[in-house]
């Protein structure tokens, strides 16, 4: 099917789009140019596609292994010694091992590559087709060529890579900016935090070691509360009912000494 569309590669194709004075018929060229273009891009990669799912389930895990097996065997079918045949059969074990790490890393790997050269190409692709709704002074045939060679960088797995390591960086940046905000909690004074700071310090100093410690974190365990760092439980807003609880539920002493 992509060799019907090879004449649209032609350079006359170009030279009828550059020496026409017609700004409708300028269009016109421009946009069968473009249009053909895109879709022998398409095809090309629906077969490049289609080629790497292919390479992918071409040679099953049990295969692989069997294969591997099989060459370590034959290679000390004979007069060899059993030592040799240890090697052998554990650069076996090791081989099969490898492949299918490689092979399983392949088949994981590859759907998430695919789907980001898909959606990389639809971006290009919806930049093109916007494109080819202007005047072709709006959108000349040099800027859909930029366009056309950024479709096709579209479909290639270096680019993918890039971006979905990129897409993983800036999930981890996000993950730990709020991370840190939990962190630095804005500490909000209040009765509550003060009265069970004062008696943490009195059992000694902010650790395990502090009985007072030990017993509000064996009663945050208790309430569903152990996922939440102790300075967020004591500081943010949030938990002012918990810690009213806290204080009633473990006799902790107010700032006058009263329970």
């Amino acid at each position: 099917m992509i060799a019907s569309l090879s004449s649209y590669f032609d350079l006359t194709w170009d030279e009828k789009y550059n020496l026409s004075t017609d700004t409708d018929a300028r269009r016109r060229y421009r946009d069968v140019i473009v249009l053909s273009h895109m879709r022998a891009y398409d095809i090309e990669f629906d077969n490049f596609e289609r080629s790497l799912y292919g390479q992918g389930n071409s040679i099953a895990v049990a295969g692989s292994v069997a294969t591997i097996t099989m060459g370590a065997v034959g290679g000390v079918a004979g007069a060899a010694v059993t030592k040799a045949a240890l090697n052998s059969a554990s650069a076996a074990v090791t081989g099969a091992e490898g492949a299918i790490s490689k092979e399983l890393y392949y088949q994981r790997t590859l759907p998430a590559l695919i789907s980001q050269m898909e959606a990389n190409r639809a971006n290009v692709k919806l930049n093109i087709l916007a494109g080819i709704k202007q005047t072709d002074s709006q959108y000349p045939l040099v800027q859909a060529y930029a366009d056309l060679e950024s479709l096709k960088a579209a479909g290639g797995i270096p680019l993918a890579i890039s971006n979905v390591t990129q897409i993983a960086s800036n999930n981890q940046q996000d993950a730990q900016l709020q991370l840190q905000k939990l962190r630095v909690s804005n500490y909000v004074p209040s009765s509550t935090n003060k009265i069970i700071e004062t008696w943490l310090h009195t059992g000694g100093s902010l650790t395990l070691a502090n009985p007072n410690v030990k017993k509000l974190l064996s009663w945050m365990t208790k309430n569903k509360l152990a996922d939440f760092p102790l300075n967020i439980f004591l500081g943010d807003p949030a938990f002012e009912s918990d810690r009213q609880r806290a204080i009633t539920d473990l006799g902790i002493p107010n700032h006058s000494g009263g329970v």
